[in-house]
């Protein structure tokens, strides 16, 4: 970060579209370190980083909502009324993301047109007419990654796929854009360029690609498995830290600003300049969390790619006969080729012309291991309960379901003597009862109610686990019906012991009535 923050932006007024996203957000957080003043636009408010009101209260950011595909353009003219360069960072992924288009829902070819291609020409356009000077284009790998061939140490120059031969619609219109930006490079005098990042990552719940890997691997507590391509090796690749695509953008900025030609009207590969596995990549941000990385079972690009066209094609039939739009696969056909295909860039250009020197991606791993760690602590950790409480109520449980369910001429009928000695204390007519009533009795005013009141905690425990967005909920219910109200407490609200109390003595009463009919 030290790179990007010791850029000197000081008196420049840059807009960032899509400041509250994913990306859009830490791209702002270093303008503003670097001495800019920032308009951040985005449809909706996000401070996901806790960067926005800060800045905002230091006169720094001014947040703008801005609908960049709205017909009333005045919105837009106002917020680049006096911005000298733009970092355009807005991207629509699909519905589903990332999705073959046979199996979108409705509206989806159009409304990734309109926001991919048609709202990129309709900001350049009142950027040149607002006087802006520089306006860079957040793109992608995507647009040469057709998944029919590996791209390996790809640079600039290589040529779009066709758009018949991609597999999402993302791709396609993303490289359209990116043809747009290029090919009105200096009109108007707005100078432009574009970045392609590989793999966009950071510590955000708003960064996709790391989020979806901590949901799929938290109910296994680790990564078990890994991709193969058609060769039977792990696939190679890149990705690019927020940090070092900001780093290139910003370093972008200054050339276009400056207007050398060699920057104006070109496109630079982002990323980390670090080549690995995917194993290597994630080792340090599962182990972050606290989780196990041992890829003992191989997946092989034929399972991965033709089991995401089956959950594709799947879920598009479900969202068909339901009508739930929402109803998405785990895995799409975008993610299994880049999980079993090596794709990885050459950023050696933006080294020449921009003097770009990596944040060293083992440094930017401990900011993502510290994230997964917090995340997995809110959304995937079962609290732990003490030894001595597992040993105390295991073992209650056992002596009671022994007492209850064990044959009473064993140890001479002892422990049922014993029974029915204490309860004539109470209810001296017991004492001529015989063992097998007494046995029965216990059965119906203890064991039942408490077996009971386990598997109703087990239940209401993994309901809340899973309200609260717990990916572990299946563990927290299974953790419940052993230890009871032990467990159960850690997710009901602070004042939830009276009533608790209650349902316990109801239940008992109830069970001790019914213990006093049974023969």
């Amino acid at each position: 970060m030290a790179q990007v923050i010791g850029q000197n932006w000081t008196g420049r007024v840059c807009a960032v579209t899509g400041a509250c996203g994913g990306y859009g957000a830490f791209l702002v957080r270093a303008l503003v370190n670097a001495g800019a003043t920032v308009r951040a636009l985005d449809i909706r408010r996000d401070d996901h980083l806790e960067f926005l009101d800060s800045a905002e209260q230091q006169g720094k950011v001014q947040f703008i909502s801005c609908n960049l595909c709205a017909d009333d353009l005045s919105p837009i003219r106002e917020a680049l009324t006096g911005v000298s360069i733009v970092f355009h960072t807005v991207a629509y992924f699909g519905d589903p993301q990332f999705c073959v288009n046979e199996f979108a829902n409705p509206g989806h070819e159009e409304k990734m047109k309109a926001i991919n291609v048609d709202c990129v020409s309709k900001i350049m356009q009142v950027a040149r007419e607002c006087g802006v000077r520089g306006f860079i284009h957040t793109s992608s790998t995507n647009t040469v990654f057709s998944g029919k061939e590996e791209l390996i140490d790809v640079t600039e120059s290589f040529p779009y796929p066709k758009p018949s031969d991609c597999i999402d619609l993302y791709s396609v219109t993303k490289a359209e854009a990116e043809r747009v930006v290029i090919g009105t490079n200096g009109k108007d005098g707005m100078f432009t360029a574009s970045v392609r990042p590989n793999g966009i990552y950071g510590p955000s719940v708003r960064c996709y690609g790391i989020i979806k890997l901590l949901q799929m691997v938290a109910p296994m507590q680790g990564m078990f498995f890994k991709f193969q391509d058609k060769h039977g090796n792990e696939p190679i690749a890149d990705w690019c830290h927020v940090e070092n695509l900001a780093l290139v953008q910003m370093l972008v900025g200054q050339q276009l600003m400056e207007q050398n030609p060699i920057v104006c009207g070109s496109i630079y590969n982002a990323s980390d300049d670090v080549v690995s596995t995917n194993t290597e990549f994630f080792r340090p941000v599962l182990t972050g969390a606290g989780w196990t990385v041992r890829p003992l079972l191989p997946l092989p690009a034929s399972l991965m790619q033709g089991a995401a066209y089956f959950l594709e094609a799947s879920c598009f039939a479900v969202r068909k006969l339901t009508g739930n739009r929402s109803f998405v696969p785990p895995l799409n056909c975008v993610e299994a080729a880049k999980s079993t295909m090596s794709n990885y860039q050459n950023v050696a250009k933006a080294k020449k012309d921009l003097g770009y020197v990596a944040i060293p991606q083992s440094e930017l791993m401990k900011g993502m291991a510290e994230f997964s760690k917090m995340w997995a602590a809110k959304h995937a950790t079962v609290a732990p309960a003490p030894r001595a409480l597992w040993i105390t109520v295991c073992s209650g449980m056992a002596l009671v379901m022994g007492l209850s369910f064990a044959s009473v001429s064993r140890m001479n009928g002892t422990p049922w003597q014993l029974l029915r000695y204490f309860l004539s204390k109470l209810v001296p007519s017991a004492a001529a009862m015989p063992l097998g009533s007494v046995q029965r009795k216990f059965l119906v005013a203890i064991c039942l109610p408490m077996l009971g009141l386990h598997i109703g905690d087990a239940l209401v425990a993994g309901f809340l686990a899973r309200k609260k967005g717990n990916l572990l909920w299946f563990n927290y219910a299974l953790h419940t019906l052993f230890l009871g109200f032990g467990k159960l407490q850690h997710l009901l609200p602070s004042n939830s012991a009276g009533p608790y109390a209650a349902i316990t003595a109801a239940s008992f009463v109830a069970s001790f009535l019914a213990a006093a009919r049974v023969k």
